[in-house]
């Protein structure tokens, strides 16, 4: 991606900030869907967030393709990503992204992991919202007909005026 490319979609994902993450490993499918929070955006356009550590990450290798879907209610747009994920295994990675020195805390890691995905497609799309004019004439419709149920000499014509 280019760097106006990447910039905008950087945006787009700062403003919906959390996702699905999906692992599309093909050797471990019971990888449950997690949902995260994205962290850290670097000049190379890779997304890092914390994971929790679910047990069938184990058996997965440290890279693996992953895919998320960032969405949220009242945003008008979603992003999907599609990548290479990798976790960090380094405690310099967590401390980073913590913001916190967490050397103390070995139980921490292993309850959470740093995951990077480097992202390889980014697919945006806007949600388009129905326009007020559209629902005032569904409105303006189920009156009419409620005046025509109730009246039945009620005429759905349009008003006409005569000057003289």
């Amino acid at each position: 991606m280019n760097d106006k490319n990447l910039s905008f979609i950087q945006h787009k994902i700062s403003t919906i900030r959390s996702a699905l993450f999906f692992n599309g490993s093909q050797y471990d499918p019971n990888t449950a869907t997690s949902i995260i929070s994205a962290l850290k955006f670097d000049e190379s356009g890779n997304i890092w967030f914390f994971l929790n550590n679910d047990p069938h990450l184990k058996t997965v290798d440290d890279n693996f393709p992953a895919r998320l879907y960032f969405y949220r209610k009242g945003i008008p747009f979603s992003v999907n990503i599609s990548g290479k994920a990798r976790i960090m295994r380094d405690v310099q990675f967590f401390n980073e992204l913590a913001g916190v020195n967490l050397s103390s805390c070995p139980e921490i890691f292993q309850k959470v992991l740093v995951v990077k995905v480097s992202v390889d497609a980014a697919e945006y799309q806007e949600w388009q919202r129905p326009e007020p004019a559209i629902r005032m004439y569904g409105i303006n419709r189920f009156f009419s007909r409620l005046m025509q149920f109730l009246f039945p000499s009620y005429e759905n014509a349009p008003a006409q005026f005569i000057f003289n």
